[in-house]
């Protein structure tokens, strides 16, 4: 996936219970250490254990991806940590050619099934959206299936997107509502050529 030929800002506010990562490789294991910290306290030693592999793994994954962002929800539950991520890239191909790409990838992984559609961002318009139970995996993590929203947002010279993703596919319908919720608030701040 390419960088965009233009700076891009943007914003996306955290719901209650996330956390933003840094991605810094020199600094990225404390803030795990604090997400996990601050997001998982009361829980066992093995759900904070499975909580940190999944946001290190995450962290490590966005990093080499070239995201410029990483938000994450690790909460106990149940017995089971909660876990879901957000992450946002910038990129110079189309949403049409990205889409495409995302659509091969799914049809090659296995029978997963997504529902594409249009939808409106309040702060920044049109957006193409797919959402549904989709292969995902992170850095030493296995392909797995998972609960995936991804939102393109075309912008002049590419597209940003925004890949929200839990592995708790058992809650699948509140996670897409909490994905939707949460996409909902991007914007798109500034472009500068």
């Amino acid at each position: 996936m390419g960088a965009a030929s233009v700076e891009v800002m943007y914003s996306l506010p955290l719901l209650p219970g996330w956390a933003e990562v840094n991605l810094d490789p020199h600094t990225r294991d404390r803030s795990v250490a604090d997400v996990i910290a601050t997001g998982m306290s009361g829980s066992t030693g093995t759900e904070r254990q499975q909580a940190s592999e999944y946001v290190h793994s995450h962290a490590v994954s966005a990093q080499n991806g070239g995201c410029g962002f990483l938000g994450v929800l690790a909460q106990p539950c149940s017995g089971a940590p909660l876990l879901a991520a957000v992450t946002i890239t910038v990129s110079d191909r189309s949403s049409a050619d990205l889409l495409r790409s995302a659509e091969r990838t799914s049809i090659t992984l296995g029978p997963y099934r997504a529902e594409t559609k249009t939808v409106t961002l309040k702060h920044v318009g049109t957006a193409i959206r797919t959402t549904g139970i989709q292969p995902i995996t992170a850095h030493r993590q296995p392909v797995q299936p998972g609960v995936v929203t991804r939102t393109f947002v075309p912008f002049p010279g590419g597209t940003i997107i925004i890949n929200a993703t839990s592995p708790a596919t058992a809650a699948s319908a509140p996670l897409l509502e909490l994905f939707a919720l949460l996409t909902n608030g991007f914007r798109l701040v500034t472009l500068t050529p």
